[in-house]
């Protein structure tokens, strides 16, 4: 037989902040929170955020490139995604792995 299947809400939500004293630092935070769409079926459910810090050889301009939020989030994605494969490797409902 084939294990139920289940649908799965993801919910992303990023931030970024300027170092206050040093315009070539800063900080990036990324949150997923991802839960079953049907709450009586059983798995897991995840509330994980990250924070990372950058700096740049150079300061940032005053607008932010976009492509740095881009590319910072998806470094930031990318240790989460191999950590919570890892974490749940030997849990009950066995590795979990985000899409990539």
């Amino acid at each position: 037989d084939l294990p139920e299947e289940r649908t799965l809400t993801f919910v992303w939500d990023y931030d970024f902040a300027r170092h206050s004293g040093d315009a070539q630092r800063f900080r990036l935070r990324l949150r997923l929170k991802v839960h079953p769409d049907n709450a009586s079926v059983p798995g897991y459910r995840l509330d994980v955020e990250l924070v990372g810090f950058f700096s740049f050889a150079e300061p940032l301009p005053k607008s932010v490139p976009p492509g740095l939020i881009v590319h910072g989030c998806a470094l930031l994605y990318g240790a989460l995604r191999g950590q919570i494969a890892m974490l749940t490797g030997a849990c009950p409902f066995g590795r979990f792995t985000l899409p990539t």
